[in-house]
């Protein structure tokens, strides 16, 4: 095992073990802290408050992504096709200018923004303030997100971390200073867990990317507003297609979901259900490594390249499907212990779901690819197929947990080993040609 590890890290393209390690207990603190803050939350003000703040959550998210919508991703492959230090720099200016203008108008709409919905989600008639803390807070999360873009365009992957952490001790310190002084209103608890933190990891972030900014003071001249919009156009039309494949790609794993839900009894819909709540677990790892291997395999110019990161992948497959199935096995233990006997007809389901994840992201890791050929819209066309595929299979299969478990990680896995085919016959095709 350690000779493997040791070749891994001599190839050019190998996975940055320590990098994805950071990335990864970043992320598993701050969700811990949210998940312990959020749980506390529940039991202390019942089933009808809570609702209000986990929408409030979901409003939040979404907002952040609208304004996203696959521009951060776009912006990382632009970046990395840059070889101009000046151009990059520029980028840099232009999405971070993009995305604080994007801040300014969402929060000047968020006031009549949450009265106009507010009227329509009665839920919120009496806490509006909760709805537009939900849409200032969705723009905030959206400028946090392009700062630690930059970072990552950048391979400053300590940085990343850094934002990472910082987010979480803000979250604890903001969350531990409610609970002391009694501040308990909806609104006070979601500023302490989300607002709060992400306003002073902006504060902190965007001191930090102007000061990077400025050491080159040569460079530091205005870019004409022709030359800003030349700059942006192609990161946004190319986060287009990141973002519609980002839209849609949850939709494959809940159809079965709906599917179920007026056809049988309620507990099979809770067995799929239970299974399911339980495959974040996997994204954490696949989401890290995904963040650190990204900005090198997006700006990949050659077929050359390209062919050495799949050996490179294949040759670190021992190492991924050992770890990602030993944590399989120790994660459905838990869950067994987690929600008892009653569910254990769900560990089943996820245990299927869960190996299908593992394959499916393991070719993932090799899709990366399409951002170095330049061809987003393969990935949106994958998951649309897929969408089509397990509607399909939902109306004729059994509505069973099991049965509809194998059909959406099945649909999942098929989708992404074909997206793998289709690149690599447009790789010979292009390797033909030269």
């Amino acid at each position: 095992m350690q000779s493997l590890i040791a070749r891994l890290k001599s190839l050019p393209l190998a996975i940055k073990f320590s990098a994805i390690a950071g990335v990864l207990s970043a992320s598993t603190v701050n969700r811990v802290i949210s998940f312990i803050f959020l749980a506390s939350v529940a039991r202390l003000f019942g089933p009808a408050e809570f609702a209000k703040l986990s929408l409030s959550i979901a409003v939040m998210t979404i907002t952040a992504s609208v304004l996203d919508f696959g521009s951060n991703l776009s912006f990382v492959k632009r970046y990395g096709d840059t070889s101009s230090e000046s151009k990059k720099r520029d980028l840099i200016r232009v999405i971070l200018k993009w995305n604080l203008i994007l801040l300014v108008l969402i929060c000047g709409v968020s006031y009549p923004a949450s009265q106009l919905v507010s009227r329509y989600l009665t839920i919120f008639r009496s806490d509006s303030l909760l709805l537009l803390l939900a849409f200032c807070s969705g723009g905030l999360l959206n400028v946090v997100g392009v700062l630690q873009a930059i970072e990552q365009a950048r391979k400053e992957f300590k940085t990343f971390v850094s934002y990472n952490y910082f987010s979480a001790i803000c979250r604890f310190s903001l969350g531990v200073l409610c609970i002391l002084t009694h501040q308990l209103s909806l609104a006070i608890v979601f500023f302490s867990l989300y607002a709060g933190p992400f306003l002073l990891l902006l504060i902190f972030t965007v001191r930090r990317t102007y000061k990077y900014l400025l050491t080159e003071q040569r460079h530091e001249r205005s870019v004409r507003l022709q030359d800003e919009a030349r700059l942006l156009k192609p990161i946004l039309v190319y986060g287009i297609w990141l973002g519609v494949t980002t839209a849609l790609c949850s939709l494959p794993m809940q159809i079965p979901q709906f599917a179920m839900a007026n056809n049988v009894k309620a507990e099979e819909m809770g067995f799929y259900s239970a299974g399911l709540a339980f495959i974040p677990i996997f994204q954490l790892t696949y989401e890290a490594a995904r963040t650190v291997i990204f900005p090198d395999v997006a700006s990949i110019q050659d077929v050359a390249r390209r062919n050495q990161y799949r050996k490179t992948l294949w040759k670190a497959s021992p190492l991924f499907f050992s770890f990602m199935f030993s944590a399989l096995v120790i994660t459905a233990g838990a869950q067994y212990l987690l929600l008892g006997n009653q569910y254990r007809s769900s560990i089943p389901v996820f245990v299927i779901l869960g190996s299908f994840f593992i394959f499916a992201a393991y070719f993932n890791y090799l899709n990366i690819l399409v951002h170095s050929l330049g061809k987003p819209y393969l990935e949106t066309v994958s998951v649309a197929t897929r969408i089509l595929l397990i509607t399909g299979l939902t109306l004729t299969l059994p509505k069973t947990a099991i049965a509809m478990s194998i059909a959406a990680g099945g649909v999942w896995f098929l989708g992404e080993f074909a997206t793998y085919l289709v690149v690599q016959k447009l790789d010979s095709a292009t390797k033909s040609c030269t």
